[in-house]
């Protein structure tokens, strides 16, 4: 599938100050199966609208859910989580 976070640029993040993934890995089983949608989303590069379209939920619950995966994955924000996501190889386990 196309990623908009590309491994490319998971590896020029590895060297940015405050960006630093590389002992943080997310365990894929241990999220919801909703969870794993929104994860892809973001990871497509998806705005709140298009996730809530997605996943057939509000703009509201997107932000409420965002949060709590954020936080479940121990990402400050949503470009960190998707990147954790590629770093830990998202992609393959999604596919697999």
């Amino acid at each position: 599938g196309y990623s908009v976070v590309s491994k490319s640029a998971v590896q020029h993040t590895e060297g940015l100050g405050g960006c630093s993934l590389s002992s943080s890995s997310i365990e894929f089983s241990t999220l919801t199966a909703r969870e794993r949608r929104i994860l892809a989303c973001l990871v497509e590069g998806f705005s709140n609208k298009q996730i809530a379209n997605e996943i057939g939920g509000s703009i509201g619950a997107v932000k409420v859910q965002l949060r709590a995966l954020m936080k479940k994955v121990q990402a400050e924000n949503r470009t960190k989580a998707a990147v954790l996501a590629v770093k830990s190889g998202f992609e393959e386990w999604a596919e697999a």
